[in-house]
């Protein structure tokens, strides 16, 4: 059952960008977490919150729209 569950995620994630199928399986440790508490009662450490947390804000940093930064010099030809 496992196996299909997983074969059915990664149908999905071909369907949207390699960015996004990325994001998502950067969150599997968050999930699993999350579904062992929820299931199985485990409890993280505090490491393992502070672990949980960075993924969570690094993912939403990576979706966070930015600027578009000019990375080079105009050269001289280009000023007017």
């Amino acid at each position: 059952m496992f196996s299909a569950d997983f074969f059915y995620f990664l149908i999905g994630t071909i369907q949207t960008t390699a960015t996004h199928a990325g994001l998502i399986f950067s969150l599997e440790p968050v999930f699993a977490a999350l579904f062992g508490y929820l299931f199985l009662g485990e409890v993280l450490s505090v490491k393992g919150y502070i672990g949980a947390a960075l993924v969570l804000f690094g993912i939403l940093y990576a979706e966070m729209p930015r600027k578009h930064v000019r990375r080079y010099a105009p050269s001289v030809e280009q000023k007017s």
